[in-house]
């Protein structure tokens, strides 16, 4: 039985020549599950046709007039308008279509890896909200790593121009892009993460929630090898959100680990911070760069970040600078690099909280089959044009974890 259907039922379903613009509405009457008793089409060339109030106009009075218990409109198009065994022979793809041609029209992921897949493929597939990492589109996109550097570049530089307008989709796609070219070490990848890091609180916030607490320091270890100096100029920018600056901190200490930078100029700029860089309110700067401390095994720098004051300082923390400093030179430092990774497997990667954890397919709504029309899991809900990503409230390192464990932030799902 289907969950959360009231009968009768209507149903809109778009179709279109690509996942952005929909040519073709279906509206469907069920009576009870299985066969429509009613269906109509419209079609439309050029413009979206959600966008034409005659023809919506049309659709609502078609509605209106078989009184359903529910409508369902569906936001997702639903890929292409034309119809197989009609328009196109039956097993073949629409030769009018090209963009859905070896694309899943659900999942928007390659039917085959084989088989080449276009750019604006890529994007749209990248841009499309989900509830899990699309293992096969990320598979394909490093396949197409000549053809992406461009676009992608492209898709960073545009949302980081206008964070505060970027919409779902776009934050999306660039969380995507700018983890690629970080992968691949792109030479344009240093200044784009740098910059993003440098946004301020807000803009950071709205544009990509907490991915700066899982990506950023890597990202600018992984390509800021020989931008020392840029790094430093992040850590002590009081424009940038405060997690902007700590992700410079941790990158420098990955730096060490990597064995990209030296251990004793590393010292010496921490000293720095502690004696003049660092303001006594940026707390959380501080409790990064003591960590940061800890995980290099800067010992000579524990006496002076003991005076800082044993009561304002993580009780974890002390421990642990006790430990390293009884612990066999280099022990620390070996299991941080193993710990910390490459940077090199977005799906394993993917963290962010674009994915929506309550979305859940109705496998049952599949059974609602207007002839040569199928459809997608119902949402019950009116078309709206996509809104800006709104972050949820940051939680702090040294905040309680959301996920109730009584643990910190930063010990728990954070870590």
């Amino acid at each position: 039985m289907e969950r959360g259907l009231k009968y009768p039922l209507a149903q809109v379903v778009a179709y279109g020549p690509n996942s952005q613009v929909a040519s073709k509405l279906v509206a469907s009457i069920f009576p009870r599950p299985g066969p429509p008793s009613a269906l109509r089409r419209w079609t439309s060339e050029g413009q979206d046709i959600r966008q034409n109030p005659a023809i919506m106009a049309e659709v609502n009075d078609f509605i209106a007039s078989h009184h359903p218990a529910q409508t369902v409109h569906h936001n997702f198009i639903f890929g292409c308008p034309h119809e197989e065994g009609v328009d196109y022979p039956e097993g073949e793809e629409c030769p009018r279509c090209p963009f859905w041609m070896n694309l899943d029209r659900l999942t928007l992921e390659p039917k085959s890896l084989v088989r080449p897949l276009t750019v604006e493929q890529i994007l749209a597939g990248l841009s499309h909200q989900r509830p899990e990492p699309p293992l096969r589109l990320l598979a394909a996109v490093d396949l197409h790593r000549e053809k992406l550097v461009g676009p992608f570049v492209q898709a960073v530089e545009h949302t980081l121009e206008h964070p505060n307008d970027a919409e779902n989709a776009e934050a999306q796609l660039f969380c995507y892009a700018l983890g690629f070219l970080g992968k691949w070490r792109a030479p344009q990848a240093f200044p784009l993460v740098h910059r993003w890091l440098s946004l301020p609180e807000e803009d950071a916030l709205v544009l990509t929630g907490d991915l700066p607490l899982f990506w950023g320091a890597r990202l600018l270890a992984r390509t800021g090898g020989q931008e020392i100096a840029a790094i430093k100029q992040l850590i002590i920018n009081s424009k940038a959100s405060e997690s902007g600056r700590c992700e410079g901190i941790e990158a420098l200490a990955l730096l060490v680990a990597q064995s990209e930078y030296a251990q004793a100029e590393a010292e010496d700029y921490f000293g720095w911070l502690m004696r003049e860089g660092l303001s006594p309110d940026d707390s959380e700067a501080w409790e990064v760069l003591i960590e940061a401390c800890i995980k290099i095994e800067a010992v000579t720098l524990f006496n002076d970040l003991r005076q800082r004051g044993e009561d304002l300082m993580d009780p974890f923390l002390l421990s642990e600078m006790k430990q390293v400093a009884s612990e066999p030179r280099g022990a620390r430092l070996a299991r941080y690099r193993e710990e910390a990774g490459p940077f090199e497997d977005l799906a394993v990667e993917s963290r962010w909280a674009f994915f929506h954890e309550d979305w859940e397919a109705d496998d049952d709504a599949f059974a609602l089959d207007a002839g040569d029309d199928t459809f997608p899991p119902p949402f019950d809900e009116p078309y709206v044009p996509p809104q800006p990503y709104i972050a949820p409230p940051k939680v702090g390192r040294n905040d309680p974890c959301p996920c109730g464990s009584g643990k910190k932030y930063k010990k728990c799902c954070g870590a």
